[in-house]
């Protein structure tokens, strides 16, 4: 019996495909809890701890009433070091997420900011890191945020897992008529309006 070989190309292209196909299918079922409400505070979703301060000072810098979620801020079993937690010196995964989280408190009080941190863990410290899906995202915020009058969503530049997932789930947000901004691609995310 021959055994059939396929390019590494063409693996590739299959795998992209099969996951594009698997991200269509949950967004064209996806149906967000958070809702549109003019008097509510407006809402701005920070990827990682430092992701709110470094891509939209300008907006935490402002007067408006503005809630700053801190999706994924969860802090991991004692006991891991990440990678890239071992880079920044670290010599437990867990003491680093909770040293940053300590720093993200005191980087948006100089906006006179409080963050609202979720649970759910950064990609490094998740058993799979594109494993979340976006209704675990929203069931996640909206028990702490039913309303907002407005999302902002920071840039994260890149293909991070968190990144994207944060993006995607401002595309479907902008999909039920939520005003939804990225300070850094307001344009994209507007095109995928339509």
């Amino acid at each position: 019996m021959t055994r059939t070989t396929f390019p590494r190309s063409l693996a590739r292209k299959l795998y992209r495909h099969s996951q594009a196909v698997r991200r269509a299918r949950e967004e064209n079922r996806f149906r967000p809890r958070l809702r549109t409400d003019p008097r509510a505070p407006e809402l701005l979703l920070s990827p990682h701890l430092d992701d709110a301060v470094l891509d939209c000072w300008s907006v935490l810098a402002s007067n408006r009433e503005l809630n700053v979620v801190n999706l994924f801020a969860g802090v991991p079993t004692s006991g891991l070091l990440t990678g890239w937690d071992a880079i920044t010196g670290a010599s437990d995964s867990a003491e680093r997420a909770r040293e940053r989280i300590a720093e993200d408190v005191v980087a948006l009080a100089c906006a006179n900011r409080t963050p609202l941190n979720l649970p759910l863990l950064d990609a490094q410290y998740r058993p799979s890191p594109s494993a979340l899906s976006l209704d675990e995202l929203d069931q996640a915020l909206t028990a702490k945020i039913e309303r907002a009058s407005r999302v902002y969503v920071t840039a994260g530049i890149g293909s991070h897992a968190d990144h994207v997932l944060a993006r995607r789930y401002g595309r479907m947000l902008l999909r039920t008529g939520m005003p939804v901004r990225s300070e850094e691609h307001t344009s994209e995310l507007q095109s995928l309006r339509h």
